[in-house]
């Protein structure tokens, strides 16, 4: 099934839950291939949130914090790599947090 989209998850930039489908042409595909085997109940939308579940397309609005980190193992980077540059990137915000306070004093 990864064929279908490349052997890589879909990343998808949806701002508000309205604008994420219930099927694709992609999840037609897929489910027209699967009924041709001879699956059964693998309905568009059925292989839509297959896909969603197994982590073949991220479609968690942009807004949300699991996006970036789905978009971050996407790349085939590890959750440590990730978790790390988060902790780096939390830092210097408390840095910069750290020295704007020591500017605003009198």
């Amino acid at each position: 099934m990864w064929s279908f989209v490349g052997y890589k998850p879909i990343i998808n930039r949806y701002r508000y839950p309205r604008q994420v489908p219930a099927r694709t042409p992609k999840a037609e595909a897929i489910s027209r291939d699967l009924l041709k085997r001879g699956f059964r109940f693998v309905g568009p939308t059925v292989i839509y949130s297959f896909m969603q579940v197994a982590g073949m397309t991220n479609d968690h609005l942009v807004h949300c914090f699991r996006w970036e980190e789905c978009v971050f193992l996407s790349r085939g980077l590890q959750l440590e790599q990730y978790n790390k540059v988060q902790a780096e990137d939390l830092g210097e915000r408390e840095r910069e947090g750290d020295v704007k306070r020591l500017i605003r004093q009198p």
